[in-house]
C-alpha cells in the first residue's frame, strides 16, 4: 500500500496541515498512521466531508434517578371544614397552616354546590381578607357570592335576617376608615341582627376593620370630630350588636388626637381609659395599641417606669397565648421595632424588619406598611442615608395609595436623610411640601420629635410660623430629654443622679465627639457655660477624659 504525508494530503484536499493532522488524530481518516513525530496517509483516502470535529458518542452509564415518594394529593373534605367555627380565626393555624392559606385553598378548589350550604363560614372567611391589598377583588368576589346565596338560602326568616345583617358588617369593612361610609352598614345590622353577631369574634377590635393597627400611626384625617361622631354611632350599634365591640377604641383615639397635639397628660389619662376598658372586654388588639401609645408618651414625660412596663405588657399579651396567634406577635415585634427606634436602640430592631424582607402575604396593608417604615427608621438610625432614600423611594407608592398618613412620616425621614447628605435644597422642598399634607394641630407633635434630626429646617419653618413655635418650645425640650434620659437607662448606661438635664446635654453631645464650640452652637450657649458644665460633669462622673464619658454614656 502506498501512502502520502500530511503535507502531499492537505496540498490534495485544499486544506491546511494542521487541520490534515487533527483529522487523523482524531481517527477520521482511515489506516493513517503516526511514525515519529509525522503521519502518513494511504495514498487513496479522501476528505472527509464534514471537516469540523467529529463529535464521539460515548455511551453514558444510566443511573436510577431515585426520586421522593410522590404523595397523593390531599383529599380536603369541605364539608366538615365548613361546619367549623372561623371567629377569632384570621392570625391563627388551622391544621398546621395560616388560616389565610386555607381561605385561598377553599376558595379556589371548594365546589360551589358546597359553598352555597354554609354562608356564615365564608362570612368568616371573607373577614379574614379585609385590607390586604392583593386580595381585595377576592374579597368583593366572595361578598358577592355571599350576597347572591343570601338570596335563595334556605332557612327560617329570623336565620336570614341575621345572615344579612352579618353580611352587613363584613360588607362596611370594605369602607374602612371612612366611619361615615360605615355607619348605613352598621344601622341595617343593628336592625336586622336579633342576637350577637357571629361573623367576627368579639374579642376583635373595630380598629383597621378587626385586625391590629398601631394607633400612633393611623391618623384620622383633618375632619377628626366629624370622623369620632360616626364612630360613636357605629359603637353604639355595636353595643347592641356585638356586646360592646370597640368600646375601648373611642377614647384610644381621643388619646391619639390629643398626644399629636402636645397635650400629653390628657393622653395618658385616656390611652390608660381605653386600657382597661379593652382588658375587662378581652380586647387585646386595643390594649396592644393602648400600651404602644403609653410607651411613646413615657418619652415625652421621662417615664421609664412607664416605658418598662408597657413593654412587659405587650410581651405579655403577644406570647402568652394557648394558641400561637401570630398577628399579636408581628404586631408586638413592630411595636417593640419602632419604640428602639425612636430611642435609637436600632440594634435591638428585629432582624427581618431591619433587612426589610417584610413578605407575609397575610399582612394587611396598614402593617405592612408600617414594617417598611420602621425598616426606613432604622436606616436613618444606622446612617445608611443613600438606603434609606432608595427605601422611601420604594415604598412611597404603595403607602401613598393604601396608608397615606404612614406615608407622610417615610417623607419626614426621607428629609431627614437629605439633610444628612447635605442636599439642602431637596430636602427644604420635600419637608415644605410634607408639612402642607398636616393639620395645623398635627404639626405640633412632628415638629416637637423631628426637630432634633432636622434642626436648621425647622428653625427656617418657625420663623415663617411663629405661632408654633411657642407650641412646640416646651415639647420639643421635654422630647429630648427623655430620649436621652430613657436611651441611657434602657441600655444600662451609668448616669448620676445629681446630674442636672442641661449638663446631661452637654454630657451627651461631649460623649458624641463634638468641641465646645460645636456643642455651644448646637445648645445655643456660651463656650464658657459649656466648659463650667464640662468640670461639673467630669467631678460627677469621676472621669477625666472624654473618651471616658463616652463609655460611661453611649457604650451599653
Amino acid at each position: 500500500m502506498d501512502y502520502m504525508s500530511a503535507k502531499e494530503a492537505a496540498k490534495r484536499w485544499g486544506i491546511s496541515v494542521r487541520r490534515v493532522q487533527n483529522l487523523c488524530k482524531d481517527g477520521r481518516i482511515p489506516k493513517a498512521q503516526r511514525i515519529s513525530n509525522s503521519w502518513i496517509i494511504p495514498s487513496g483516502s479522501r476528505r472527509p466531508k464534514d471537516l469540523r470535529k467529529k463529535q464521539s458518542v460515548k455511551k453514558k452509564k444510566i443511573e436510577a434517578v431515585i426520586l421522593p415518594e410522590r404523595k397523593p394529593p390531599e383529599i380536603v373534605d369541605y364539608e366538615k371544614l365548613l361546619q367549623q367555627d372561623f371567629r377569632g380565626m384570621r392570625y391563627l393555624n388551622l391544621n398546621g397552616r395560616p388560616f389565610v392559606e386555607v381561605v385561598l385553598q377553599t376558595l379556589k378548589e371548594c365546589p360551589k354546590k358546597v359553598r352555597r350550604k354554609y354562608p356564615l363560614a365564608l362570612l368568616q372567611m371573607a373577614f379574614a381578607l379585609t385590607g390586604i391589598h392583593c386580595y381585595r377583588q377576592l374579597f368583593q368576589n366572595t361578598l358577592q357570592e355571599i350576597k347572591d346565596i343570601l338570596k335563595e338560602y334556605p332557612c327560617d326568616p329570623e336565620e336570614k335576617d341575621q345572615l344579612l345583617g352579618e353580611y352587613e358588617v363584613i360588607l362596611s369593612f370594605a369602607d374602612y376608615p371612612d366611619f361615615k361610609k360605615m355607619i348605613p352598614h352598621f344601622q341595617k345590622a343593628k336592625i336586622l341582627c336579633r342576637q350577637t353577631i357571629r361573623c367576627i369574634a368579639l374579642t376583635e377590635s373595630l380598629t383597621m376593620g378587626g385586625f391590629p393597627a398601631i394607633p400612633a400611626f393611623e391618623r384620622l384625617g383633618r375632619d377628626e370630630e366629624e370622623q369620632l361622631s360616626a364612630l360613636a354611632k357605629i359603637l353604639e350599634c355595636l353595643e347592641a350588636i356585638a356586646d360592646g365591640l370597640g368600646q375601648g377604641l373611642e377614647p384610644l383615639w381621643r388619646a391619639d388626637i390629643a398626644y399629636y397635639e402636645g397635650r400629653m397628660e390628657e393622653a395618658k389619662g385616656l390611652a390608660f381609659e381605653s386600657l382597661y376598658i379593652s382588658r375587662s372586654r378581652g380586647q387585646d388588639c386595643v390594649s396592644m395599641g393602648a400600651l404602644e401609645l403609653l410607651s411613646h408618651i413615657a418619652i415625652h414625660t421621662d417615664d421609664v417606669e412607664l416605658w418598662n412596663q408597657s413593654l412587659d405588657e405587650l410581651k405579655t399579651l403577644a406570647e402568652n397565648e394557648s394558641v400561637c396567634d401570630v398577628g399579636k406577635k408581628i404586631m408586638y415585634v413592630i411595636i417593640r421595632s419602632e419604640l428602639y427606634n425612636a430611642l435609637d436602640i436600632p440594634e435591638r430592631v428585629e432582624t427581618w424588619i431591619k433587612k426589610g424582607q417584610i413578605c407575609f402575604t397575610w399582612m394587611p396593608d396598614n402593617m405592612y406598611v408600617t414594617a417598611q417604615y420602621i425598616h426606613i427608621a432604622y436606616l436613618f438610625h444606622k446612617g445608611q442615608y443613600i438606603q434609606e432614600l432608595a427605601a422611601v423611594k420604594t415604598a412611597l407608592p404603595f403607602a401613598i395609595e393604601n396608608v397615606p398618613q404612614v406615608a407622610y412620616y417615610m417623607r419626614l425621614f426621607g428629609v431627614a436623610a437629605l439633610c444628612e447628605l447635605d442636599r439642602k435644597e431637596e430636602a427644604r422642598e420635600m419637608f415644605l411640601g410634607t408639612m402642607s399634607m398636616f393639620s395645623d394641630q398635627h404639626q405640633i407633635l412632628n415638629c416637637g420629635e423631628f426637630y432634633w434630626i432636622m434642626r436648621e429646617l425647622m428653625e427656617e419653618y418657625f420663623d415663617s410660623h411663629t405661632w408654633l413655635k411657642g407650641q412646640v418650645g416646651q415639647l420639643k425640650k421635654n422630647y429630648g430629654y427623655g430620649l436621652t434620659k430613657l436611651n441611657a437607662d434602657i441600655c444600662n448606661r451609668q448616669l448620676p443622679r445629681t446630674i442636672t438635664n442641661r449638663e446631661y446635654e452637654v454630657a451627651v453631645e461631649a460623649a458624641r465627639g463634638k468641641t465646645n464650640k460645636e456643642i455651644a452652637r448646637y445648645l445655643v450657649i456660651s463656650e464658657h457655660t459649656v466648659r463650667t458644665h464640662l468640670r461639673s460633669i467630669f467631678k460627677k462622673m469621676a472621669v477625666e477624659k472624654r473618651n471616658e464619658l463616652k463609655k460611661k454614656l453611649l457604650d451599653s
